[in-house]
């Protein structure tokens, strides 16, 4: 994935696709070209399995989203 083409959401954007909320039509044309990183899929799992779900079902949906997830740090900060 090029970076310089990539659009990096944060956990209320994805949350609001997942849960139909306002924003999601905002959101949804971006899915395919987006990164988020490995702190904001926790958040997303984390607050997935608080809203009922199991851990395996929360992983499930967490890796049915198409956007990439990248580790965090300095390199991939620079690069997006």
């Amino acid at each position: 994935m090029n970076f310089k083409n990539s659009v990096v959401l944060d956990t209320s954007a994805i949350l609001a696709y997942l849960f139909k909320e306002r924003g999601m039509d905002v959101v949804e044309p971006y899915l395919t070209h987006s990164i988020i990183n490995t702190v904001t899929a926790t958040e997303i799992t984390t607050k997935l399995i608080r809203h009922g779900m199991n851990d395996i079902h929360a992983s499930d949906v967490l890796h049915s989203l198409p956007v990439q997830i990248k580790g965090y740090g300095l390199k991939v900060a620079e690069q997006a």
